[in-house]
């Protein structure tokens, strides 16, 4: 039975914009794992009782004069309070606004130091933005144009198009990003699975049930290929095979980060059609 997917009753520039931003979320979420982990790494080297303090001081900043005066902004742009906002004690939202305040000052310190590691490794100004810039990117490419391939299966003249981009965007960073065959291996096969699971998911179910299905997909689908990675590696050194490795234990555990950022992107961005309709079935 054919149902109205909720793409087609919007206009274009809408679902163009709204597409674009999903996977700009999407993409971004994934590319932030690592950020952290590399950033705390470094941070965790030189962290003092000074820096303690500051993240402290701003982490009260934050939560009683920030967070307050953009909860009212909010609500004076929205019309009184929101669907689903709830009350708190002052005491539980001073402890949740600073707890948040503190996380954000360290993920900054975090972001900030990885950057500044670079700059200093390189000698270039600006050298650690740049980089960066390129570390995101080659982590947002994908998981990019996967997410638009999924939206564009609204309209059938976009499929196949869009569908090829996705499953030529992992060679794509490869060649930009001048990736070791490895890497592109490693990165090509899984997620070319991630994007025929998330055409699977969008068949067998409602449109607006996408993004959470596809990140349970990612959940189970990662870990596997993981797992059989570490397998086939094993094989290779019990037969003497030298030069030839999917995996160093390093780079297994860069790709299980990326797909926990993915999968984090997913539950987190809205879907970009609105709710309540189902995608084109026959």
């Amino acid at each position: 039975m054919a149902r109205t997917n909720p793409a087609t009753a919007m206009r274009p520039a809408a679902v163009l914009g709204n597409s674009l931003t999903a996977a700009l979320w999407i993409a971004v979420c994934a590319a932030t794992p690592e950020f952290i982990w590399r950033g705390a790494r470094v941070v965790s080297h030189h962290f003092s009782w000074a820096d303690a303090a500051a993240a402290l001081m701003i982490g009260l900043i934050l939560a009683f004069c920030i967070e307050p005066a953009m909860e009212r902004a909010r609500n004076l742009l929205f019309g009184g309070k929101q669907e689903g906002h709830r009350q708190y004690s002052p005491l539980f939202a001073a402890a949740a606004g600073i707890a948040f305040g503190l996380a954000s000052v360290c993920l900054h310190d975090a972001i900030t130091s990885f950057l500044a590691l670079h700059a200093e490794e390189h000698a270039v100004r600006h050298a650690g933005l740049v980089n960066g810039l390129r570390i995101a990117l080659s982590w947002a490419v994908v998981p990019f144009f996967t997410t638009l391939a999924w939206l564009a299966a609204a309209r059938r003249r976009l499929v196949w198009p869009m569908g090829l981009l996705g499953v030529l965007s992992p060679v794509g960073a490869a060649w930009v990003f001048s990736w070791s065959a490895s890497d592109t291996l490693t990165t090509f096969i899984p997620c070319t699975a991630f994007l025929a699971l998330g055409y699977r998911a969008l068949r067998r179910g409602p449109t607006e049930r996408l993004f959470p299905q596809a990140a349970r997909s990612i959940a189970w689908a990662g870990p596997l290929w993981l797992a059989a990675a570490v397998v086939v590696d094993g094989v290779l050194v019990a037969s003497h095979v030298t030069g030839l490795r999917l995996y160093n234990g390093p780079e297994l555990w860069v790709d299980a980060r990326f797909y926990a950022g993915w999968c984090m992107g997913l539950l987190l961005a809205p879907f970009p059609f609105g709710r309540g309709s189902s995608s084109a079935r026959s």
